[in-house]
């Protein structure tokens, strides 16, 4: 596995652009940041953040669409509580 992350921080090592992680659910959205439970986005992979004051906190931070379109991530990195319960892919892939 180490060889791959190498693999991919020597790409995103050269990268110019920003990154958010986003998690919506229940029609909210919460940002998550270096340090976070998805904060190998930015703490192993090394893809800058779009706003390093995003605090650590297991649910994230609540954010508005105008955050997110103040911001302007150049990355946007998504999921959703939708994307992972009660889906037939779902299902099929997770025992």
């Amino acid at each position: 596995m180490n060889v791959q992350i190498e693999a991919v921080k020597a790409k995103t090592e050269k990268m110019n652009g920003k990154a958010l992680m986003v998690f919506t659910t229940g029609g909210k959205a919460s940002a998550y940041g270096l340090g976070s439970c998805f904060g190998i986005i930015h703490d192993v992979l090394v893809i800058k953040p779009v706003d390093a004051n995003i605090g650590v906190s297991p649910h994230g931070q609540s954010i508005s669409f105008e955050y997110l379109a103040g911001k302007n991530p150049d990355y946007l990195f998504c999921g959703g509580s939708r994307c992972s319960s009660g889906r037939k892919i779902v299902a099929k892939t997770n025992d």
